[in-house]
Order: C-alpha cells, then sequence, then structure tokens
C-alpha cells in the first residue's frame, strides 16, 4: 500500500476570515508599531461583522492631512487638500467680492467648513483606512508566494516611527516659516505708519513735514492773524523783491512758511460700498495701519454709495507708498490728481 504523500505547506492565497487566524498577521504588518492597539481590535470587528462600521478617530479629525501621509495616504492627502482649498477660496472670494456677504454670514460659512473639514475625517477615517489596508493586503497576497512574504512586504510600506519624526520635522519647519513670513509682512504694513504725520496748518501756509523745532511751537501755539497791511507788504516784498517792513522781523523759517506756495493734496479712492458695514469695514482697516481716511455719500447710476478714500497726502510719493499699504491690505487704490 503506497505511503500517504506529505501535504504541501499552506501558501496565503486569499485572507482568512476565521478567528485566530493570519489575517491578524497581515493587520499589524499592515498598521505598523504606532497605534496598533486601537486599529488591530477595531479592524476585527469589522472582519467579524463583514463590514466596516462608524468609529471616531481623533487623530483623523485633529491632524488630518499628517494623518493621511502618515499612513500612507498621500493621494488621499492631496484630495483633501485640494477641496478644502477650493471651498475657501470659493467661500472668501466669490462670497466676499462678488456678493458681498455680511461678516456674520461669513463667520457662519467658515465655521460650517471648518467643522466639515475636521469632522468628516474624524468620523469616515476608520472606514476609509480599513477599506484601503484590505486592498494592500489583497494585493501583498497576490505579489507573494508566502504567508511571511506578504508580511514582509506589507511591513516596508506601513507607518514607522522614522516616518513620525520626518513628519514632526516638517510640520515644525512649516510652522516657523509661515512666522517668519507673517511677521515680515507685519513689519512691512506699519512702516508707513511710523512716518511722521503732517500737523494741519491754515489756508495759505506750507503744507509740507516740520523741518524745525520752532515749526512745531508755532503750529501748536495759536498766533493771532496778521492785519492786512503786514499781508500786502510780504505780498509786495515777494513779487517786487525785498522791502524793508517796520515792525518785528519774521524768523527765517516763518517767512520760508509763508513766501511758499500751499502744495497740492492728493487723495486715494478705496471704493464704493453699497453696504455701510462694509464701508465701514474698509475705514477701520485703514485707520488701524495709521492712514488719514474720509467718507461720504455720493448718488451714481446704482443707487446711494458710500465713498472711501484716504489722504489727504502732501507729495505723489507719499500717496503712492500709502496706496501699496492699501493693496496689501486687499483693498483698491487708486491715487487721484492732486487737487
Amino acid at each position: 500500500m503506497p505511503a500517504p504523500k506529505p501535504s504541501a505547506p499552506p501558501t496565503a492565497s486569499k485572507l482568512d476570515t476565521s478567528k485566530g487566524n493570519a489575517t491578524s498577521a497581515l493587520y499589524s504588518a499592515a498598521i505598523g508599531p504606532i497605534s496598533i492597539d486601537y486599529y488591530l481590535p477595531l479592524f476585527t470587528q469589522f472582519e467579524e461583522a463583514g463590514r466596516p462600521r462608524l468609529a471616531w478617530n481623533w487623530a483623523a479629525c485633529l491632524y488630518t492631512v499628517n494623518w493621511m501621509i502618515f499612513r500612507g495616504l498621500g493621494l488621499a492627502a492631496l484630495a483633501y487638500g485640494a477641496i478644502v482649498a477650493g471651498a475657501a477660496l470659493l467661500l472668501l472670494g466669490v462670497g466676499h467680492l462678488i456678493f458681498q456677504l455680511s461678516p456674520t454670514t461669513e463667520l457662519a460659512l467658515v465655521t460650517t467648513l471648518m467643522v466639515l473639514a475636521f469632522g468628516v475625517p474624524g468620523l469616515l477615517g476608520n472606514w476609509f483606512l480599513y477599506t484601503v489596508y484590505r486592498k494592500k493586503m489583497a494585493h501583498a497576497l497576490r505579489e507573494s508566494t508566502t504567508f511571511p512574504e506578504a508580511c514582509t512586504l506589507l511591513a516596508r510600506e506601513a507607518s514607522s516611527r522614522r516616518r513620525f519624526l520626518w513628519l514632526v520635522s516638517l510640520n515644525v519647519l512649516t510652522v516657523t516659516v509661515a512666522l517668519s513670513l507673517y511677521a515680515w509682512g507685519v513689519m512691512r504694513s506699519v512702516q508707513p505708519a511710523s512716518a511722521p504725520t503732517t500737523l494741519p496748518v491754515q489756508p495759505g501756509a506750507a503744507a509740507g513735514p516740520l523741518n524745525q523745532p520752532n515749526d512745531a511751537a508755532r503750529l501748536s501755539t495759536p498766533e493771532a492773524p496778521s492785519s492786512p497791511v503786514q499781508s500786502g507788504r510780504v505780498e509786495n516784498a515777494e513779487i517786487s523783491g525785498p522791502t524793508p517792513v517796520s515792525g518785528p522781523t519774521p524768523s527765517p523759517t516763518q517767512a520760508a512758511s509763508i513766501a511758499q506756495p500751499a502744495r497740492p493734496r492728493f487723495y486715494i479712492n478705496v471704493g464704493l460700498f453699497a453696504k455701510e458695514a462694509n464701508a465701514q469695514n474698509a475705514l477701520n482697516r485703514l485707520e488701524k495701519v495709521g492712514l488719514p481716511t474720509l467718507s461720504g455719500t455720493v448718488n451714481t447710476s446704482r443707487g446711494v454709495r458710500t465713498r472711501v478714500r484716504a489722504g489727504p497726502f502732501n507729495s505723489e510719493q507719499d500717496a503712492q507708498a500709502a496706496a501699496a499699504t492699501i493693496r496689501a491690505l486687499n483693498l483698491d487704490a487708486v491715487v487721484m490728481p492732486p487737487t
């Protein structure tokens, strides 16, 4: 009687769903050493039920993109980032510029977007990760001839402590660069506000910046208006040349300020607003960076609008510098001809 042939060693050709089987070993290899105590019992329950179920995942909620990259879901992370960024641009761009939504409505929409951006991954993260791991395990079994070889193939792509440290370093670098750029932008926006501010003067006096300490004292102290005779003498001296004048002789600084013609004033048109709240918001942003502001209502073909302007400025250079600051605030800035 021929001796029975020894049975061939088992090969991994499909997932074994029996209790205490090799599927747990495949899941362990696919998950990796981090958080295996959380995912392995959960995925085992999914296997016993024959389908995944909803289960909250705090890591997927709070660290969505990092969690996806750490778990080897690079394409999902790109799709998630594109969807969230597109929704934010659509909300802040189209909603703010075209529909001119109120601040309360914008806040409500942004809050809803944030809740969905973090809540949906937290609720569906385990479901999605379970489905991906099932596909990876099936692919590893097809590409391998033995069970240990399949586990080794899964372990190469699994999450590791090295990948975790790499992600932490990348996040620290990203936050450092973002804070540096923010600080640089704040410093640039504050620079125009730190420039010396021209004090208001009486009509006919020079509107240029103060160059001497005596000028500030003279402008801050109210002076008695000059008599018509004295004004006439100054005008005659300016036209026909120096002429002796009786009475106290003005200082060279006062004479220069009187003889110098008034400089033109420049204004910057920021925009016409149909809603008073939007106009007030623009005024607040201009005043926050230290720019002088003007506002008033005008009648247009589309109805009454609130016009917001910045100024006046004593030179075109000052007006152009202020216009650059206004554009940095995402507001329109058109320098008007001098008046």
